[in-house]
């Protein structure tokens, strides 16, 4: 062996060291573009009318959907929306003009959500006692809003707010106890006239 081909060989060991975190980063960002391009995109994948409202003088219409949608991976979610638009705007394929939002009652449990224009600028929004609301505005564009909740228990609302405010793992927790359970809990802070 010549001492130039031990010189070769150290700089072939050199740039295969070298060059070994350049090619795992190469993979890397081939995978990346590969998982990318294939990914499910986040959308909804169900959006139903519920219900419906044009106001008196036919500036805005108010919209109750039921929407079915997806991060594009692994969360689903089920929500009731109050979405307001102007007429001659086409229905979204995704929840905009949001004003208020609540997750969705289990199937079955009758959905107390109606809208009502009182005025060409002035929405009335009913929804459930007992809504857990994510999006719940004054005010959108020139159109004041207000809610009406049925049944209208202040104290009941007060008491649920307490307890969406737990720790997830404490609700789960209380959940499985039939004594501490989300029914016991509201009608213990009821009885005893709300949070203190």
């Amino acid at each position: 062996m010549k001492s130039g081909d031990l010189g070769r060989g150290f700089t072939g060991l050199i740039a295969a060291i070298a060059l070994g975190p350049v090619a795992a980063i190469a993979l890397a960002a081939v995978l990346l573009a590969y998982v990318e391009l294939r990914a499910p995109r986040p959308g909804c994948e169900i959006r139903t009318i519920l219900s419906q409202s044009e106001a008196p003088d036919h500036a805005w219409v108010a919209t109750i959907w039921n929407s079915v949608c997806s991060d594009g991976w692994f969360v689903t979610t089920i929500d009731d929306t109050v979405e307001i638009r102007t007429p001659n705007e086409p229905a979204a394929p995704v929840p905009t003009g949001v004003v208020f939002g609540m997750d969705d009652h289990p199937f079955g449990v009758q959905k107390t959500l109606a809208v009502r224009w009182i005025a060409p600028r002035s929405l009335e929004i009913t929804i459930p006692n007992d809504a857990w609301a994510g999006v719940q505005k004054s005010t959108f564009g020139d159109v004041t809003i207000t809610y009406k909740y049925v049944p209208d228990d202040p104290v009941e609302r007060a008491c649920l707010r307490v307890w969406r405010s737990l720790p997830t793992e404490e609700m789960v927790r209380r959940s499985q106890s039939p004594t501490d359970n989300i029914k016991a809990f509201v009608a213990k802070c009821h009885a005893e006239g709300g949070p203190h």
